[in-house]
């Protein structure tokens, strides 16, 4: 899908990248979100 205009492309990008943090588990974190391994520092 191709955005109709800079509005669109944007909050296409910030979707990605909300799914990529926090729905996508990552092989070199251990299977875990980067935003759970983000959290995890934050309590320490």
């Amino acid at each position: 899908m191709r955005p109709g205009n800079l509005g669109q492309a944007r909050t296409m990008v910030d979707e990605f990248v909300d799914i990529y943090n926090r729905e996508r588990p990552h092989l070199a974190l251990k299977y875990k979100t980067p935003d759970a391994v983000h959290r995890a520092f934050e309590t320490k």
